[in-house]
């Protein structure tokens, strides 16, 4: 290929989130380059701010009335329109939705990533996705489970056109800004002799919260020195500080609103994911760079990144006493920790680390590209 092909990226959000970080650092990388880069979004974030420090030109669109009304798809179809990109990279539900509409009527190839098992997302989305999908040129699956759920449905969209590409982190880049941003035990009211418990995300029922909180509840006054951190931002908060009031615990969990969990990663003890359903998540990835044990609920034995007792381990997904008993030895042995720790280390630094994402972005892009030039050339 000659010359910098335009891509035009198109997100849902630019809110905190592991696909809202991901997007902005696979453009960060310098296999990136090799594209002119322009960004999409619906929603603002921090990560606006990101993209602008790097240069790149970013749009916000959303209806008149309504985020998603008729001049919504309106505003959106003529900016696509005057940027004439080479090929569009869609990721969250709404942002591949749009994309597959417009690509197809624009006549531009569309690279969607899916985050998260189309399973998971209802039945109107699966209506709407049954309908579309197969209007999208390539598909990026995060990991294997995601794909799964691709395969499963044939009709939707052709095997030879999912590309299973786990997501990678930038572990210098992540480290560095970890320094920055390193908050003090002293700012959180942490004595040195409390073991911290951290977990980072959305609080959303998915994210199971409430039955981390349940079982924290049965093991925090067993042991006082323990503190649980959580980062995040979503509809569920004010149940989850409730619930913490309520069981006395007010002062032993710690919420940490809409703000990058590097700085407090350095803080934790070990890392816990109670999430009923996941992709692949970043936060897990960023965890166990910095050496963090991490407990991680899952529906299965198999996980693409934990290798239960070996650099992790697993648990079933909405069991509790499982959490409370896994929390309980995590607490109790702190050797296990120790054991977990060099290897959760090893897996991200070998297996999931960015230049390997980024290398294989970049070919499934190219792929797009061309193949929407053959087609073009054949039927001339």
């Amino acid at each position: 290929m000659n010359g910098r092909r335009k891509l035009v990226h198109i997100i849902s959000s630019l809110k905190i989130g592991g696909a809202e970080s991901l997007l902005v650092d696979l453009l960060a990388h310098p296999q990136m380059q090799e594209f002119e880069h322009h960004v999409v979004y619906f929603h603002h974030g921090p990560n606006v701010t990101r993209l602008k420090n790097m240069k790149i030109p970013t749009y916000y669109v959303r209806g008149k009335w309504t985020r998603y009304g008729p001049t919504f798809f309106k505003r959106l179809k003529k900016l696509l329109t005057e940027l004439k990109p080479d090929c569009l990279h869609t990721a969250l539900w709404m942002a591949n939705f749009v994309g597959r509409l417009y690509g197809k009527s624009l006549g531009i190839p569309v690279v969607s990533v899916i985050h998260l098992g189309i399973d998971q997302d209802g039945m109107v989305r699966n209506l709407l996705d049954h309908l579309t999908f197969s209007l999208t040129d390539q598909v990026i699956a995060v990991s294997n489970t995601v794909a799964h759920t691709l395969y499963e449905r044939p009709r939707w969209m052709p095997s030879r056109r999912i590309n299973v590409i786990p997501n990678g982190i930038d572990v210098q880049a992540l480290h560095r800004n970890a320094q920055k941003a390193r908050v003090s035990r002293t700012a959180l009211k942490l004595e040195e002799h409390h073991i911290v418990i951290g977990s980072v995300g959305r609080f959303i029922p998915r994210k199971n919260y409430l039955l981390l909180l349940e079982s924290f509840a049965e093991v925090c006054f067993a042991y006082p020195r323990t503190r649980l951190i959580l980062i995040g931002f979503g509809p569920q908060e004010y149940e989850l500080k409730q619930y913490a009031h309520q069981r006395g615990m007010s002062d032993r969990v710690i919420f940490i609103l809409e703000q990058p969990a590097c700085g407090y990663y350095p803080l934790f003890d070990f890392f816990v994911l109670p999430s009923l359903q996941e992709g692949l998540s970043i936060a897990l990835l960023e965890a166990m760079s910095f050496g963090l044990p991490c407990i991680v609920s899952h529906n299965s034995v198999d996980h693409e990144v934990i290798k239960s007792g070996q650099n992790g381990l697993l648990i079933p997904s909405g069991d509790r006493p499982a959490m409370t008993k896994a929390l309980h030895n995590f607490l109790r042995y702190p050797a296990m920790r120790e054991q977990f720790a060099t290897q959760a280390r090893t897996t991200v630094f070998e297996r999931f680390n960015i230049d390997r994402m980024a290398h294989s972005y970049k070919d499934v892009f190219e792929k797009a590209i061309l193949e929407q030039e053959e087609q073009l050339v054949q039927y001339q």
